[in-house]
């Protein structure tokens, strides 16, 4: 078995994700690179030239290591050509992840196929399950907003009425006004500090990631970063200032985000992992979605 290691800022690896008949947003290094730090490093493993397994390696000095395919709400495993190799071929490679460190975490797409590998991941790994929610954007627009419950719908003509519109933003006030909601959603959450705004900015500097953000009076209320993939766009983080909830602005906000996506020919829009939070779930079924599991596996 020949094995070749890309860095996160080789050409190769974009390139060589972007060859698949089918990608997503998080296999490329547009995802890794963000994460990069002094005890980050991310590269792409190349196994005989078409199974790859991209990863993110965090150090513990002064022994422990762990290593995530598929970070931070993102998709990996071991993907590209897994048909045509046999079994053993695969376990071995599965049996390398599970060794490679003390703390291994794989998070699987929906989509994901290989019945073999998972099989494989369940031997080695411990399985939970997550749920995410889809939007079919192959319908049309009236076919979706149709599919929306009537709370919903009377929210988005409310925000429309408001005179609250939507914009895809790519400036660095922009960012930064995006980087204080989610100051103020964690204090809200009373939840800790994840990303930094440097994190934001690596990420929104790619191609494929967009943030849109809500208007109101001149001054951004709501956001979301939305990462798009070839056929599909996932809704990977948002953001709101909550002393505008009253106007719905998140309403209004994904089903502007439909509509700009359907006419960037994306088919799916993904609206992400609820981390089992009612409120999130009811609020994403709220649009008519369809709920999809996905497998998350750890060494135990």
């Amino acid at each position: 078995m020949n094995i070749e290691k890309y860095p996160a800022t080789s050409l190769f690896w974009e390139n060589y994700i972007k060859s698949l008949e089918n990608w997503s947003f998080f296999y490329l290094p547009d995802w890794y690179i963000p994460h990069v730090n002094a005890i980050k490093e991310a590269y792409l493993e190349v196994f005989d030239g078409d199974v790859f397994l991209p990863v993110l390696e965090r150090r513990f000095p002064p022994f422990f290591r762990q290593v995530e395919t598929g970070p931070f709400g993102g998709y990996g495993g071991i993907l590209g050509n897994t048909a045509q190799k046999d079994t053993e071929y695969l376990e071995h490679i599965v049996k390398r992840l599970h060794d490679k460190a003390r703390y291994v975490y794989i998070t699987l797409h929906p989509e994901y196929k290989d019945k073999r590998l998972l099989k494989l991941y369940e031997k080695y790994f411990k399985k939970t399950e997550f749920s995410t929610h889809i939007i079919d954007l192959s319908r049309t627009e009236e076919e979706i907003f149709n599919s929306f419950i009537d709370a919903k719908k009377r929210n988005i003509k409310r925000a429309i009425k408001e005179k609250l519109h939507v914009k895809e933003v790519s400036s660095e006030y922009a960012i930064k006004k995006y980087y204080f909601m989610y100051l103020d959603s964690l204090r809200r959450w009373n939840a800790k500090k994840v990303f930094n705004m440097d994190f934001f900015k690596k990420l929104l500097s790619s191609d494929l990631a967009s943030l849109y953000m809500v208007q109101f009076h001149g001054d951004y209320v709501a956001g979301a970063v939305v990462l798009k993939g070839k056929n599909e766009a996932v809704y990977w983080h948002g953001a709101a200032f909550q002393r505008y909830f009253q106007l719905r602005p998140n309403d209004l906000l994904h089903w502007e985000i439909m509509k700009s996506l359907k006419s960037q020919d994306i088919l799916i829009y993904n609206m992400g992992s609820s981390n089992n939070l009612e409120g999130v779930e009811r609020f994403k079924k709220g649009y008519g979605t369809v709920e999809r599991t996905y497998l998350f596996f750890e060494k135990a």
